[in-house]
């Protein structure tokens, strides 16, 4: 009995599953940095987010995408998110347990780290040194810098 490795595509088609689990980690540390509208606000902007980043993946690293297909593109930003997991875990026990009001910190922080690793997930699928590697990181300061500067404003609306 001989093993075969699994196919690419395979293994990682779980991308929708991914995404729901970004999208809460997402509503979670909005409602840490402000409440409920915050976690509303976090949800959807991160979709929106997602679905443009995967846009531009997609669209600048065309090898990549037509040897492994848009569901490859989505899956490696969905895997690189799964990142923010712990990031919204800590969040949520510093603001539980310890009654840190931190949650910007951790969004920002869990924010850059994602798209290093979604960097490193493009890479895996072909994806090229400054389009597949540095355009997430790029994507990713500017959602940071977004998440800060929209959450303020949106925190100073409802108070």
């Amino acid at each position: 009995m001989s093993l075969k490795p699994i196919a690419a595509g395979a293994a990682r088609s779980h991308g929708l599953g991914q995404f729901v689990v970004v999208l809460a980690c997402l509503a979670a540390l909005g409602a840490v940095c402000g409440g409920p509208p915050l976690a509303v606000f976090g949800s959807a902007t991160g979709l929106i987010g997602l679905l443009a980043l995967m846009l531009l993946l997609a669209v600048f690293n065309p090898t990549s995408r037509r040897e492994h297909g848009w569901r490859a593109v989505g899956g490696a930003v969905a895997r690189g998110h799964l990142l923010l997991v712990p990031f919204a875990a800590l969040a949520g026990v510093a603001w539980l347990w310890l009654r840190w009001d931190t949650g910007q910190a951790f969004a920002t922080a869990g924010l850059m780290a994602a798209g290093a690793a979604t960097g490193a997930e493009m890479s895996k699928i072909g994806g090229g040194r400054f389009m597949g590697g540095l355009l997430p990181m790029v994507w990713s300061l500017l959602s940071s810098l977004a998440w800060m500067v929209l959450s303020g404003l949106l925190a100073v609306l409802i108070t």
